[in-house]
Order: structure tokens, then sequence, then C-alpha cells
């Protein structure tokens, strides 16, 4: 299952609950693709080492992180790894 959710986040919605609040399973995913962020409880969204988790394989994950997870080390990690998230449209 893992393997089509990491390929389409979206699938993520037609796990069962225990699965989608199973914070191990949660981190496994998020290392696959970190877009699925998008797609979790607020209460994980929130959370610093699942975002973090998400964002170092997807920067553009900052997006979906919400409350203290958003803070400056957050985006700086996002920054780091992926310096194209924060590019301007200038140019290119």
């Amino acid at each position: 299952m893992s393997l089509s959710i990491s390929s389409s986040p979206i699938c993520f919605q037609l796990l069962s609950l225990p699965l989608r609040q199973n914070r191990v399973f949660l981190l496994h995913l998020l290392s696959l693709n970190g877009l699925i962020l998008q797609y979790l409880d607020w209460e994980f969204r929130t959370d610093r080492e699942l975002v973090e988790r998400a964002v170092r394989q997807s920067g553009l994950a900052v997006r979906f992180a919400r409350g203290a997870a958003v803070e400056q080390g957050v985006m700086r990690l996002a920054v780091k790894e992926f310096p194209y998230v924060v590019k301007g449209r200038e140019g290119g």
C-alpha cells in the first residue's frame, strides 16, 4: 500500500483511521512522499518531527505545515534541502 501512496498522496485518504493516526506509519510514509502532509489531520500537521520528515523529502511540504511546526528551523530546512521552494518567479 505504501508504494501507491508514495506515488499518489491522495490515496492516503483511503487508509483506515487507525493507520492514518499511527505516528510510526506516518513517519514512514512522509519519508516516501512529504506531500502526504497535506492530507494529515491538523494535529499531525503541527507535529515538528512529522513536518521535518516531510520537508526533508519534499521542500514543498512546508506549505502544509501548521502552527508551531512552521518556524524558522523548518523553513531553513526547506530552503537548505530544496532552494527552489522560495525562489522567485522572476527570470524563470
